[in-house]
């Protein structure tokens, strides 16, 4: 079966122009062989003829092709499925309980916690900041003063 469908991709590669030397050679000996190969030949050229034509057959017998494929399907015989028990192998299997994965921004009591705490240190920084600071020096730059030499 491979090796069919690998010598029917060369004549399909033939057909198109691919092939070139010793692998050419090599199809053209096997077309000159064999009908088979040669019907695959003459398809390809017919399928590449109406691609490359622009107008494709009108199918004005559509009613005609339907009613053979209805008595085609009707000549086919009817398969029926017969359901086959399934038996279980091993101990039977308990039901995965999903897990419970909380996000890491799951507002949690702790998180409440450490943010009022970040609020009250702020608040506190910022109340001695303001309370302290009415004595300190001016905020002006401060230079350091030259001594005269001895």
């Amino acid at each position: 079966m491979n090796q069919t469908k690998t010598v029917l991709e060369q004549v399909s590669a033939l057909a198109d122009g691919q092939l070139q030397g010793d692998e050419f050679a090599a199809v053209v000996g096997q077309l000159a062989v064999e009908s088979e190969l040669r019907a695959a030949w003459q398809t390809y050229h017919l399928v590449g003829d109406v691609l490359r034509s622009g107008g494709h057959a009108p199918c004005s017998d559509s009613n005609v092709f339907l009613s053979r494929m209805q008595r085609r399907l009707a000549a086919e015989p009817v398969l029926a499925l017969v359901p086959t028990p399934v038996e279980a192998v091993g101990a039977p299997i308990a039901p995965i309980a999903p897990a419970v994965v909380e996000a890491a921004n799951e507002p949690v009591f702790r998180w409440k916690l450490v943010a009022g705490a970040a609020s009250l240190a702020a608040a506190a920084a910022i109340g001695w900041t303001w309370i302290g600071g009415g004595s300190a020096a001016p905020a002006g730059a401060q230079l350091a003063q030259q001594q005269a030499p001895a």
